[in-house]
């Protein structure tokens, strides 16, 4: 439902979301704008990871 919302305001939008993320985030979004994941923790290192879009 937010999603339709967005997508009469600003057709075409892409979301980002965190990954991972709440469970709920992606089905709000979907199925109108464009969902894509970005990590910003790495497992193998423990540590925070810059976004990179």
């Amino acid at each position: 439902m937010l999603g339709d919302l967005m997508n009469v305001a600003a057709p075409g939008t892409t979301v980002w979301l965190s990954n991972p993320s709440y469970v709920n985030h992606k089905p709000v979004m979907e199925p109108r704008p464009t969902v894509k994941f970005y990590r910003y923790f790495n497992a193998a290192t423990n540590k925070l990871t810059a976004m990179q879009c």
